[in-house]
């Protein structure tokens, strides 16, 4: 098929319906590529009235005005026992109990969130190997096929949702690490961004600790 011939851009999504990233012009088929992800991996925002009015309610400047108003050493306090709670609830989700020293790493993770780079995969193996019992970190991405499910009365398993093949993580893997960098360079609003992010990171990886640990940031 040839080009289309020149002519004016059309956005690929319409940003009145959706929420857009930074747009991309694509010069063989005369769009505006402003998708958030890619072709790996590109989840949909609907806009919603509820939504527009939360955006715009601007509670990031809100929540600064409060952190600039309170005494840091009240600050540092607040922080860590959230530190510690999250810690304590991720545990309990998956029915651990918690070791002194394995909160103690878990902690120590939270706290170094502002800098961990979800757009590399070193990322994630050192956060795992920092978290995890030795005996079950990995040193790549699962290779496992597991599930989400309950023990029911009779010990029988009632599967609720059953993760990606663990072949097809790699490539989910790279189109979310693709889609995240290139949810960093738009102006998407961040609530919506984190959620984009750790819902899509759970529902491909699913994979105990790490899982939590990333969620928790």
């Amino acid at each position: 098929m040839p080009d289309v011939p020149p002519t004016g851009n059309v956005e690929l999504v319409n940003s009145q319906l959706q929420l857009t990233g930074k747009g991309v012009s694509i010069k063989r088929q005369r769009v505006i590529d402003n998708l958030i992800g890619n072709r790996e991996y590109c989840p949909i925002i609907r806009r919603t009235k509820t939504l527009d009015a939360l955006m715009g309610e601007e509670l990031d400047r809100e929540t600064r005005t409060i952190v600039e108003e309170t005494d840091p050493v009240v600050l540092s306090r607040a922080i860590s026992y959230l530190y510690t709670r999250e810690t304590k609830s991720s545990f309990a989700i998956e029915g651990e109990v918690i070791a002194k020293g394995r909160s103690e790493r878990f902690v120590s993770a939270l706290e170094r969130a502002a800098k961990f780079d979800p757009t590399e995969k070193a990322s994630f193996i050192d956060l795992q190997s920092k978290i995890v019992d030795p005996r079950f970190s990995e040193t790549g991405w699962r290779e496992v096929q597991n599930y989400v499910g309950q023990t029911m009365s009779d010990y029988t398993e009632q599967v609720h949702f059953v993760c990606p093949k663990p072949e097809d993580v790699a490539s989910l893997m790279a189109g979310w690490m693709g889609f995240t960098k290139r949810l960093q360079a738009s102006d998407v609003h961040p609530v919506c961004a984190a959620a984009a992010m750790s819902f899509g990171f759970v529902f491909i990886i699913h994979l105990r600790m790490v899982t939590v640990a990333f969620t928790g940031f």
